[in-house]
């Protein structure tokens, strides 16, 4: 499945993560370098196994399994918190 910044999600890049404001809500949300990262891949149109196939190959001292588990709390937290929406057809 791929994923797209709902139209209500603004965000500003930092040197230490993203900053998004959801524009309906009101609420910032700040999304450390690991979360971040995940984050900018998922609106890229990356899968999900794409970016735990990424996240491995940059944190070669993280277990896949724990790559693998992140990737998957953080995706999920940010649709809860209607932060990621798949794209059309999806």
């Amino acid at each position: 499945m791929k994923y797209q910044a709902p139209e209500d999600i603004t965000w500003k890049n930092l040197k230490t993560g993203i900053v998004l404001l959801n524009l309906s809500s009101g609420e910032y949300y700040t999304l450390n370098d690991t979360a971040a990262e995940i984050w900018r891949h998922a609106i890229e149109g990356e899968e999900k196994e794409a970016i735990i196939g990424y996240m491995t190959e940059t944190y070669k001292d993280v277990s896949a399994d724990d790559l693998a588990q992140h990737v998957d709390e953080s995706m999920d937290y940010f649709l809860t918190e209607k932060l990621l929406a798949p794209t059309e057809g999806q």
